[in-house]
């Protein structure tokens, strides 16, 4: 065999390999991408039930927490653009004011300790930061 037709012959098996493990690959993410906006679909549940333990007093304000961090958390994993994350980071920043407040109200009315309402100050911060290096990074 030619050199000529060594190099095209290991071309036509390097091409032949990539497409198909580029192939294999697809189903992957496709059950990845199934799996989870599934994930997403269970945390969305796992959020309203906690709220409503936690309404009825039978669950804990950090459930609840909990929950809303994990489901964004598995959004921002989900998400493909810069602009997604960012959006993403916002409601976590959202999410986490909110919270706050309800905390310190509730630590004022001495349900929840003063302990409750740092963690709650240190969350919020942490998304602020978050949301910032989001905006700095780079596509």
């Amino acid at each position: 065999m030619t050199r000529q037709k060594s190099l095209a012959l290991l071309a036509i098996v390097v091409i032949g390999s990539f497409a198909f493990a580029q192939h294999q690959r697809k189903p992957e993410s496709d059950s990845i991408a199934t799996l989870m906006k599934e994930r997403e679909q269970t945390l969305l549940q796992l959020v309203e039930i906690a709220k409503q333990s936690f309404e009825q007093g039978d669950g804990s304000i950090d459930s609840v927490i909990e929950a809303e961090r994990d489901l964004l958390d598995a959004r921002l994993e989900s998400a493909t653009t810069r602009q997604e994350r960012i959006e993403i980071r916002e409601a976590q920043l959202d999410l986490a004011t909110q919270q706050e407040a309800k905390i310190n109200k509730l630590t004022a009315l001495g349900v929840v300790s003063p302990k409750d309402s740092k963690t709650a100050k240190v969350n919020r911060l942490n998304a602020e930061i978050e949301l910032l290096r989001e905006k700095q990074t780079r596509e």
